[in-house]
């Protein structure tokens, strides 16, 4: 073990000690304790394990920084105690879990009870003995494994994911087998359940979809209620948000922001990502589904639910007001929207379920004056259960799923009448194209019992390779 392996050690109270350190062998020989490691940050719906101590005649005051938490700044905390359990502050682990996002610290260990740290090393009120204590940790640093005296624990490693496709299988509904499956583009293999196995927790019950922004992802669990929070890199969870109604899509809008659209709420929920609750909501009267970001508008698709009013409007929200100034008469059931290189806003409408003189089609917008310019309804309205929509890297290639698998350039005046790829007697239900080769990614449910299988195709249609994934494979998501 060498210097460079201990990154940082940070201490504070608020009745708790943290330590954000790079490597654990150190604090974890020094606790003398096999299971005393927990990833960053075990928020609320956090994994992982806990850490714990008692502290002796401590009381300490320390601000790593001149800057208040919400302006980088670590803050001060206290903590006084004389061999009783520690219990953690959530305000003081809230200001330093923020710190530790911006500033990408990726690690710690979160002390709350039990183990006692008192021998062979007794912390006393003093800065003197809190530099001696970082002294001992910086010559522990510098031994040789040999030196260790007992067993050597077992590192654990941030294990970051190489380029690849992230794959969501949706599971069965009320059956809590919702996963995402990992494909390794360069070595051409699969690694499932990647939630489940680095959080040692399952994901929940109907994973509708997920959003990728920056170094998080959010996985919109739609029958679990919630919002799962992880890494981009790994998959480790970092928060939850939690009492929502019935989710479905996720949108962004700033870095305190974001909106999630729901089945059954009537309502669009405004979310505080600062602590992870829903702040209010923007009544849309019926169903919100997907949404797409421009400036500072949101256009969100609302589909028409079964054996209610049919709907053919997209509506438009003001994110400085949160509150709906437009909307747009499109095909009827519209669901879905992908972005075209001229920022165009293209929309696919299922077409009404009851009623089969009420068509859907592909619609293209223009979201400088709010203007229908291309309008392709279909023939009929027999489309899949769950229609995909994806646009290929250079944004000038459409792609969508009803029943099989077809695609049209940007500038169509006319829908194609052959598909460019074929069900087969498969139920389809995951598309999605990967932006830098152009190949077709095309999922099946599986039956929603057992594992879907996706194939691979090139940009003509022709397969390249399958494998197997999990149950109800409904999207893909390209790094």
């Amino acid at each position: 073990m060498n210097s460079r392996l201990l990154k940082k050690l940070w201490l504070t109270g608020s009745t708790a000690i943290k330590f954000y350190l790079a490597n654990f062998k150190v604090l974890k020989f020094l606790l003398k304790s096999k299971d005393c490691m927990m990833l960053f940050p075990p928020l609320k719906g956090g994994g992982g394990m806990s850490c714990s101590y008692m502290i002796e005649e401590l009381e300490f005051t320390h601000t790593t920084s001149p800057l208040p938490p919400s302006k980088g700044g670590i803050g001060s905390c206290k903590l006084k105690n004389s061999g009783k359990n520690v219990n953690i502050s959530s305000l003081c682990e809230t200001e330093l879990n923020n710190h530790a996002h911006q500033k990408g610290i990726t690690s710690y260990i979160k002390p709350t009870l039990g183990i006692n740290l008192i021998s062979p090393f007794s912390l006393k009120t003093s800065l003197s003995n809190l530099t001696l204590l970082v002294s001992l940790l910086v010559i522990l640093a510098s031994c040789g494994d040999d030196k260790i005296v007992g067993p050597t624990p077992t590192e654990e490693a941030i294990v970051a994911f190489p380029k690849g496709v992230f794959i969501s299988n949706e599971g069965a509904f009320n059956n809590g087998n919702a996963s995402v499956s990992f494909y390794d583009l360069t070595t051409q293999t699969l690694q499932e359940k990647i939630y489940e196995s680095r959080n040692n927790r399952p994901l929940g019950d109907v994973l509708q979809s997920m959003t990728f922004d920056g170094k998080k992802a959010y996985l919109i669990v739609n029958n679990s209620s919630k919002v799962e929070i992880v890494r981009t890199a790994d998959f480790k969870a970092l928060r939850t948000i939690e009492d929502l109604t019935s989710p479905r899509y996720l949108q962004v809008i700033d870095e305190t922001t974001a909106y999630v659209s729901d089945l059954y709420q009537n309502a669009i929920s405004i979310i505080d990502l600062n602590t992870d609750t829903e702040k209010e909501k923007i009544e849309i009267g019926s169903w919100s589904e997907q949404m797409v970001k421009i400036g500072n508008q949101v256009f969100v698709t609302q589909p028409s639910l079964f054996n209610q009013k049919s709907s053919n409007q997209l509506f438009v929200i003001n994110t400085n007001s949160n509150e709906i100034t437009d909307s747009i008469t499109v095909g009827y059931n519209p669901i879905a929207m992908v972005l075209d290189r001229n920022n165009r806003i293209w929309v696919m409408c299922n077409g009404d379920f009851d009623d089969p003189n009420k068509l859907g089609g592909l619609y293209k917008i223009n979201p400088s004056n709010m203007e229908v310019e291309t309008a392709l309804p279909f023939a009929d309205n027999a489309v899949s259960f769950a229609p995909r929509f994806a646009i290929n890297g250079t944004k000038d290639q459409l792609y969508f799923l009803k029943l099989d698998v077809f695609n049209i350039p940007i500038d169509a005046t006319s829908l194609p009448t052959t598909p460019l790829i074929q069900a087969n007697g498969r139920d389809l239900y995951g598309l999605g194209v990967n932006p830098e080769t152009n190949n077709i990614f095309v999922g099946d449910s599986g039956n929603f019992v057992q594992r879907g299988s996706v194939t691979i195709h090139d940009a003509t249609g022709r397969e390249l390779s399958s494998f197997k994934a999990g149950v109800g494979v409904n999207g893909f998501y390209f790094q």
